[in-house]
């Protein structure tokens, strides 16, 4: 609004605005001391940076999906269906545990329980995500419980909190389902003898004997 009655004031000697009494002064001393600005800094797109941490969890979800399908390629459907089942329990316990700790409504755990396994495998997804998005439709936090959240004076009030309530579970749910991912690898790994270097090294070097000797089982 300020440099448009700036560059207005330059083509004509009057100008009329309308202008809410907030914005009185801060428009009155722009125009007074107008600053330099440089508008391609408002309009230059700057570069997305690459997160460490999304680089760390597409790492994990590319050993996961190796080591998964190592497991059906040399032991078969069989045990690769139970590997699932082992993944699918660990990371839903885990996710919903720590949902329950949150203090998150039933459903909001049974949604942990039932997505973690499914969104481990995936770095563009996240459990909290829907275990919370579930607690937000049950619970509905209003303004007044914002309003409250701001003026918490202990963790207690906050756990109370039904607005806090949906960011904790989201929280703790992604906080279960990482240790739920983590621990899911070691236990795959060990429990069908299948070490996950030796998985990385023959995905990095394509050995086709892997599809041969699956087809040929």
């Amino acid at each position: 609004m300020a440099l448009s009655l700036l560059n207005a004031s330059k083509k004509y000697n009057k100008i009329v605005a309308v202008v809410g009494a907030g914005h009185k002064e801060g428009i009155e001393r722009f125009l007074r001391n107008p600053p330099e600005i440089d508008i391609r800094q408002l309009v230059e797109v700057k570069e997305k940076k690459i997160s460490v941490l999304k680089i760390i969890g597409s790492l994990i979800t590319l050993f996961t999906i190796l080591l998964l399908i190592s497991i059906l390629i040399k032991l078969g459907t069989s045990e690769f269906f139970s590997a699932l089942i082992f993944w699918f329990l660990i990371n839903g316990i885990l996710s919903s545990v720590f949902a329950a700790i949150a203090g998150g409504h039933v459903l909001s755990i049974l949604t942990a329980f039932f997505v973690a396994w499914l969104t481990s495998l995936s770095p563009l997804l996240a459990a909290g995500w829907f275990s919370g998005v579930v607690e937000f439709f049950v619970r509905k936090p209003t303004q007044e419980d914002l309003e409250r959240l701001i003026r918490a004076e202990s963790l207690r009030d906050m756990y109370k909190n039904k607005a806090f309530r949906v960011l904790l579970v989201a929280a703790l749910t992604n906080l279960g389902s990482g240790l739920g991912t983590l621990i899911g690898l070691w236990y795959l790994s060990t429990h069908y003898g299948i070490n996950i270097k030796d998985v990385i090294l023959e995905f990095l070097s394509f050995d086709p004997i892997w599809i041969e000797t699956f087809f040929n089982e």
